[in-house]
């Protein structure tokens, strides 16, 4: 559960199909299936990259991917490495 460094397998059943790693607390990673990028995961940033929203995200995702798929994928990594509210 080290914030600074996510790596979660993605299984389909008992079978490893690919992996999500990066590094949270920067909130940028990748994900991998079937051993290809198929998406990049990526704050949104304005000017001069400051940061706009802590909960905001571009996420890019190779063409014919199942976006919904890919957008769950990131939605539970963010409820696993969700910032504590302080």
């Amino acid at each position: 559960m080290n914030p600074m460094k996510c790596d979660a397998d993605i299984y389909l059943g008992n079978t490893i199909i690919g992996e999500a790693s990066g590094n949270w607390r920067a909130k940028s990673f990748k994900i991998d299936l079937n051993g290809r990028q198929v998406a990049t995961i990526s704050r949104k940033t304005g000017i001069m990259g400051r940061i706009l929203d802590a909960d905001s995200y571009i996420i890019e995702i190779v063409a014919g991917m199942d976006t919904a798929f890919i957008s769950m994928i990131v939605i539970a990594l963010d409820e696993i490495y969700h910032d504590e509210e302080k």
